[in-house]
């Protein structure tokens, strides 16, 4: 089966449908006349083979990049040009220590180890 994303007018994801492998090579036009449903429709593909990244409902669809975007998780987040995916502001400190994001101080924060923690009796 192929799956295919359709866009709105913004390049929005708002559909997702799949049909048939033997009518993909026909994809818009099949889905426009034979299956009857009107729109903009771009095949994605769950192994991220083509369009970097599949589409999800709410996501959006680069056409210069040729690419689906994932929906920001939040505000501060940048857009890595290269994967069309969302990345933390700060790089992750590569120290040999366990980090977690803290949305608070916009930035990575050490903490113990969740194994390290002291045995309980």
């Amino acid at each position: 089966m192929a799956t295919f994303a359709k866009i709105d007018n913004n390049n929005i994801v708002v559909d997702i449908i799949v049909i048939p492998d033997e009518q993909a090579i026909r994809g818009q036009e099949y889905i426009n006349s034979d299956v009857g449903i009107s729109g903009t429709f771009i095949e994605t593909f769950l192994d991220k083979s083509k369009r970097k990244n599949y589409a999800v409902i709410g996501g959006s669809y680069d056409s210069v990049a040729d690419a689906f975007i994932p929906i920001k998780q939040r505000p501060y987040m940048v857009l890595n040009e290269q994967t069309c995916l969302w990345d933390y502001p700060v790089q992750m400190p590569k120290d040999g220590k366990f980090y977690v994001w803290s949305d608070e101080a916009v930035d990575w924060i050490d903490v113990p180890h969740p194994l390290a923690l002291p045995y309980a009796n």
